[in-house]
């Protein structure tokens, strides 16, 4: 579907060593949830007869304390 339960902000970017992703969840629940159902399986899914790749992303917590995009009618 359009929507993925619980992500509130998803932006992907291209980075010098790779790919670089930001995004803000309702809760650590729900993004566990994603990972476990979504993200995971397809990885495995893409990788092939190939060594999957690492599914273990560096991850950094924090607190979001105030959130406007208006284009895509999100506040928080």
């Amino acid at each position: 579907g359009a929507t993925v339960d619980g992500l509130l902000v998803h932006i992907g970017r291209t980075a010098t060593d790779g790919f670089q992703t930001l995004e803000v969840w309702e809760s650590k629940e729900h993004y566990d949830r994603a990972n476990t159902d979504i993200v995971f399986p397809l990885m495995r899914e893409l990788a092939g007869d190939e060594r999957a790749p690492s599914t273990e992303p560096a991850t950094e917590t924090f607190d979001v304390h105030g959130l406007v995009i208006p284009s895509g009618n999100v506040l928080i």
